[in-house]
C-alpha cells in the first residue's frame, strides 16, 4: 500500500511498505531454503536446449525482502540519529553490514500449518512475522545477528481496514502512520508528536478534489483536481505561492497536468495529458474495455514543437500482458507480464536495481519474457521463463540471438 498522494511534489513523510503474505500450502509446517543457480546450456540429441552443468549461485534479492532489509536499515538509520548504542555490541558495524544483505545466494523461510510465512533468515538477519486469527500481518519483527530489534505492528479497524502502523525502534522510540476509511494515509507520527499531516477533500460524487499537506502544522504542498461531467479529471493544480514562505499566504493555483478526453459512445477512446512543469506530453488510446492499448510519449522542443519520442503499445491476453517500447533511437523493448495496468509498468515493477535488463528487474516474478534490440550497439537480449506449479521457475537467456546460459529458482526443504 502506498500513500495515495496523487503527486504531491515535495512531501517527505516516510511512507511504510506493507508486504503482501500469501500462503503457500506446499510448505505448510515446513522450513524451505530457497537458492539462485546459474547453469550452462547444454544440447539434447533432438537439438533442444536442456540443463547444462552446474555454474555458481547467483546473487539477487526479490523485491519483498529487499524492501523488508530497507525498511530495517532505515529504522536503524534513525537510531543512530538519535545516538542509540547498544551495550556491548559494535552497533555501528552492525548497521554497516546491511546493506552487503540486499543480494544474497539463499533465502530460508519457515511456515506455518496454514502456509503463511513466520520468517524469513537472509544470512545474519532475521525477519520473523505474526498473523491474526483471519490470517492478516499483525507484526513483524528483525534482528541482526540476534541483537537490535525493531517491531512494526498493523493495526486495523473492526471491518480489517489498515488504521495504524506503529515502529518500535530498540532505542524504545517510535514511529505511527494514521490511515482513514479510504486507506489515504492521513498522519505521519514520531515519537507521538504529529510530523505530517494530510487533509483530503472530496466534491459531492465522492471524487478526490484537493489534497493538503502539513508539516509541522505548516501548510507545505498541496493538489487539486477538476472533472468533466462524466466525472474524468480534466485537469490537476498545485499552489503557485511560496508554499515554503509562511509570509505567502496566496491561495491561488497553478495548472500541473491538462487531460484533454475525446469521447466515442460515452466512453473514452484517446486522452491527451499535457505536463506542464517540463512541456511533454502523453496521448493514450484506450480499447472498448478501458484499457490502455498504445501510449505516444512527445517532448517539447525549441523551433520544433511537440516531438514524439517513443511509443509504449499493449496487447492483453486471458492471463498475460504484452507490452512493447519503440523508442526513437531505434531501441526496441518487448516485456511478457503475468499482471500489468497503465498504472503500474515494468519500469517500476521491482525497486531492486542490482541484475537489471532495460528497465526493469529482470528477476521480477511478475514476467514471463523479455526481449530487448539496442540499435546503435547492434545487440539483442532476450530471456524466457517458464513457472513451475511449486513456485520454482527455471528463466532461459540469450544473447545474440543464442542461449547463453540458465538460472533457475530452487527450493529445498530443510525441516519437514
Amino acid at each position: 500500500m502506498k500513500l495515495k498522494d496523487e503527486g504531491l511534489r515535495f512531501t517527505t513523510a516516510s511512507i511504510p511498505y506493507i508486504p503482501v503474505m500469501k500462503p503457500n500450502i506446499s510448505f505448510a509446517g515446513k522450513k524451505v531454503a530457497t537458492s539462485y543457480k546459474e547453469y550452462d546450456i547444454a544440447i539434447d540429441e533432438n537439438g533442444n536446449v536442456c540443463l547444462g552443468k552446474f555454474n555458481n549461485y547467483t546473487e539477487l534479492s526479490p523485491e519483498p525482502i529487499f524492501t523488508l532489509i530497507e525498511e530495517y536499515r532505515k529504522m536503524i538509520e534513525e537510531m543512530k540519529k538519535e545516538g542509540f548504542l547498544v551495550e556491548g555490541t559494535d552497533f555501528l558495524k552492525l548497521s554497516e553490514e546491511i546493506p552487503r544483505f540486499y543480494q544474497f545466494k539463499r533465502l530460508i523461510t519457515t511456515y506455518d500449518d496454514k502456509g503463511l510465512v513466520t520468517s524469513y533468515e537472509v544470512e545474519n538477519i532475521l525477519f520473523s512475522f505474526k498473523y491474526h486469527e483471519n490470517s492478516q500481518l499483525s507484526q513483524w519483527t528483525a534482528t541482526i545477528s540476534g541483537q537490535v530489534p525493531c517491531t512494526r505492528q498493523f493495526l486495523y479497524s473492526e471491518n480489517a481496514q489498515l488504521k495504524r502502523i506503529v515502529d518500535t525502534l530498540a532505542s524504545d522510540s517510535t514511529q505511527e502512520w494514521l490511515y482513514d476509511e479510504k486507506g489515504n494515509m492521513i498522519a505521519y507520527k514520531e515519537k507521538g508528536t504529529i510530523v505530517d499531516r494530510f487533509e483530503y477533500t472530496y466534491n459531492s460524487k465522492g471524487k478526490l478534489r484537493e489534497i493538503k499537506w502539513y508539516k509541522d502544522n505548516k501548510l507545505r504542498d498541496g493538489i487539486s483536481f477538476l472533472y468533466d461531467e462524466k466525472d474524468n479529471k480534466i485537469q490537476s493544480n498545485y499552489p503557485c505561492r511560496d508554499i515554503f514562505n509562511p509570509e505567502d499566504e496566496g491561495d491561488n493555483w497553478c495548472i500541473s497536468e491538462l487531460f484533454i478526453n475525446f469521447y466515442k459512445d460515452e466512453v473514452i477512446y484517446k486522452q491527451e495529458i499535457q505536463y506542464y512543469r517540463d512541456g511533454s506530453k502523453d496521448v493514450l488510446f484506450f480499447n472498448e474495455q478501458g484499457r490502455v492499448v498504445q501510449k505516444d510519449i512527445f517532448d517539447y522542443k525549441h523551433y520544433q514543437g511537440f516531438v514524439r519520442v517513443g511509443t509504449i503499445y499493449y496487447k492483453y491476453f486471458e492471463d498475460k500482458i504484452e507490452r512493447t517500447r519503440i523508442d526513437d533511437n531505434g531501441e526496441k523493448e518487448i516485456v511478457i507480464c503475468k499482471d500489468i495496468e497503465y498504472s503500474e509498468e515494468p519500469d517500476s515493477l521491482g525497486s531492486q536495481y542490482f541484475r537489471r535488463m532495460g528497465s526493469y528487474d529482470i528477476y521480477d516474478e511478475n514476467i514471463f519474457f523479455s526481449f530487448i534490440s539496442e540499435r546503435y550497439r547492434w545487440e539483442e537480449r532476450k530471456f524466457v521463463r517458464t513457472y513451475f506449479s511449486n513456485g520454482e521457475w527455471e528463466t532461459l537467456f540469450y544473447k545474440g540471438g543464442k542461449p547463453s546460459y540458465i538460472v533457475r529458482k530452487e527450493y529445498r526443504v530443510l525441516e519437514d
